[in-house]
């Protein structure tokens, strides 16, 4: 994925889309810190890590799907 960005963007531009890139992944970051410190009083570790779980599972199966089962697979060259 990093080497078909690089190829849509203009050379001048790559090291400063890539510092943006890192910009808001950092503030997401923080903020998902920050919204978990304000919640920690009211859920229990046990349902963050089943959250995690849950999350993780559904993105596997997002991307299971995009890959093998989409109609547009044809026009993907296989791994």
């Amino acid at each position: 994925m990093t080497t078909a960005a690089q190829e849509l963007t203009d050379p001048a531009m790559q090291g400063r889309v890539q510092a943006a890139g890192n910009a808001a992944s950092g503030v997401l970051i923080l903020a998902t810190y920050l919204l978990l410190g304000a919640a920690a009083p009211y859920i229990s570790i046990r349902w963050s890590y089943v959250s995690v779980m849950a999350f993780s599972a559904t993105a596997c199966l997002i991307t299971w799907w995009i890959y093998f089962v989409s109609p547009d697979r044809a026009e993907r060259p296989d791994p």
